[in-house]
């Protein structure tokens, strides 16, 4: 099954279905409570007709523009009970391992301001400066335009969003900590530490081993795909195969 069907296929048969079964449930609960009611008040309360249980447009004619319905649950705890309720695992088991993993996945998107902002650095300042000046220069006097502190304010976010202990660069294992505020952060840390480079000192280790972290992450996704989509592609060569056999 290709990705694209896949994901459509997700969407139609469990995501939008799930998503528009809340707030219905919540009305058919409501009907109920409100029909055991009735049975001992045969006039509607006024809640009845702002919880739109029940319609009188001579009285209230203007009601049907407001709601009051809501759901407090969170849709992804939402989704996690039913799709193990329903024992989908075995049926969606792509779905099923980023649910497993979703904390630690969730942080893979992370990546792109901080791609943004290095890639946008080292083409601007790379060949015009020396390591040593890069080294003791505050990043702050490099944004000099609105679009650069911009973007340079959305690597910060996501620098500070992300929840890891430790990044692995090659072989080395570093802990990952963020000792300065966000605010000192984007203003004093030194040019040195954006500039990807790790031929000659260690000044950006830091970004590169959470690069190679949030690479290897997104990589298990990808791998887990494979291993599934590899038996069903080769069932399906192995049918060609045996197809040809007997019409050759």
């Amino acid at each position: 099954m290709k990705i694209l069907q896949f994901e459509k296929h997700i969407e139609q048969t469990i995501v939008f279905l799930h998503i528009e079964s809340i707030p219905n449930k919540i009305k058919q609960y409501r009907l109920a409570y409100t029909e055991f009611i009735r049975e001992r008040n045969s006039e509607p309360s006024f809640n009845d007709y702002i919880h739109e249980l029940v319609e009188n447009e001579q009285k209230y004619p203007l009601l049907s523009f407001f709601t009051v319905t809501r759901s407090d649950n969170d849709i992804n705890d939402e989704f996690c009970s039913k799709f193990y309720l329903l024992r989908y695992e075995n049926v969606y088991p792509i779905t099923d391992f980023v649910l497993k993993h979703l904390v630690q996945f969730e942080i893979i998107q992370l990546a792109y301001p901080i791609v943004n902002f290095t890639n946008y650095l080292l083409q601007k300042y790379n060949h015009r400066l020396l390591r040593n000046e890069a080294a003791t220069s505050d990043i702050q006097y490099y944004l000099t335009s609105n679009d650069e502190r911009q973007v340079s304010e959305q690597f910060c976010q996501a620098w500070y969003r992300l929840t890891l202990n430790e990044i692995r660069y090659n072989c080395q294992i570093i802990k990952f900590s963020r000792e300065q505020s966000i605010e000192q952060f984007s203003k004093s840390t030194k040019l040195a530490f954006f500039l990807l480079n790790a031929s000659k000192d260690n000044s950006s280790i830091a970004i590169l081993g959470c690069l190679q972290t949030l690479a290897k992450l997104q990589n298990t996704i990808v791998n887990y795909y494979r291993q599934i989509d590899q038996p069903v592609n080769e069932l399906i060569e192995d049918e060609k195969n045996v197809y040809n056999l007997y019409n050759h």
